[in-house]
């Protein structure tokens, strides 16, 4: 059993860390320290994607999420903007 969970730091240093963790052995897979990153969403058609999005406007995408093994990447940061 897996599961993803986010801690942050003392409010003068709030760096949000995304960690998976292996629930049988309580170890974890990997760590995923972002200091815009606020939220995160498995694509529903992929699930070997995750989309990390912030409060600003900005996607960061993994695209090779595997149970027991780091991502190889994140891809780079999306800007998301309105048109007016």
């Amino acid at each position: 059993a897996l599961a993803i969970d986010l801690f942050t730091g003392s409010s003068n240093d709030w760096i949000p860390t995304f960690v998976l963790w292996n629930l049988k052995t309580g170890q974890p897979v990997w760590t995923l320290q972002s200091p815009q990153t606020r939220y995160f969403a498995f694509d529903p058609f992929n699930l070997n994607r995750i989309c990390f999005a912030s409060d600003k406007g900005t996607v960061s995408i993994i695209d090779d999420f595997q149970a027991f093994t780091a991502p190889k990447s994140i891809e780079g940061k999306f800007l998301i903007g309105s048109v007016a």
